[in-house]
């Protein structure tokens, strides 16, 4: 039987990293957080009901930062999944500098340079090893499954795709509620070899299912040559 929860990063240990991913059930409703942010800050969850949102662990309004309500995986026998997420691990934007504990985690290899690693949470009522059959000449992996109370069965899988350049400046804004004080900086390629100690989410709002970029930076002042 699969354990009741999935760890998992992308990366090589001591060479280049992620931070890592928790995924787990429990009484047959799914969570997805980040380890290193931990729960108490904020999760994605995929309730039985159909219900989803990805919300900070607090009450009071603003609480709900995206919510939609997922589709049924199809029948048996129509080769379908429904998608609960997906997150994107650009290599070039892979840290190599420590960023925090990713012990005891299922460790996915990162794609080539200028590549992604797609990571893909679905459900489907098909079994593993159909599941696995249509999906290898895609390139799809099944990393991880587990069969919950209702049925249906959760499943993780990666990929390997062209991201293409990826570059993101964020300004300095002290207001914004978990913004690191200080301009950010996170280019395609580490050109003042910090190690992009900073790591961040990127969440597409209006994605339904959502999808998550994990890009890593650098405070621009924590840099070696910032001015």
């Amino acid at each position: 039987m699969a354990a009741r929860e999935f760890r998992f990063a992308v990366g090589i240990p001591g060479v280049c990293h992620s931070l890592s991913w928790k995924l787990w059930q429990q009484s047959g409703e799914v969570y997805l957080v980040c380890r290193e942010h931990g729960a108490t800050k904020a999760k994605f969850s995929f309730h039985k009901s159909g219900k989803c949102h990805y919300a900070f662990n607090r009450p009071g309004p603003g609480r709900f930062m995206q919510e939609w309500h997922r589709g049924e995986p199809p029948p048996v026998g129509e080769m379908g999944c429904t998608r609960l997420a997906s997150l994107a691990f650009p290599t070039n934007h892979l840290s190599t500098s420590p960023t925090g504990s990713a012990g005891n985690v299922a460790w996915i290899t990162p794609a080539p340079a200028g590549k992604a690693v797609g990571v893909d949470i679905w459900l489907t009522r098909e079994r593993d090893e159909t599941v696995a059959s249509q999906w290898a000449p895609l390139g799809m992996s099944v990393r991880w499954s587990k069969l919950l109370p209702s049925g249906v069965r959760l499943l993780v899988s990666s990929l390997e795709f062209d991201c293409g350049p990826v570059e993101i400046r964020m300004p300095d804004a002290p207001g914004l509620p978990g913004k690191v004080v200080g301009e950010m900086q996170f280019p395609d390629v580490d050109t003042r070899q910090t190690g992009r100690p900073v790591r961040l989410h990127v969440a597409l709002r209006d994605g339904v299912p959502p999808q998550v970029w994990e890009l890593g930076g650098y405070l621009s002042a924590s840099a070696p040559d910032a001015t």
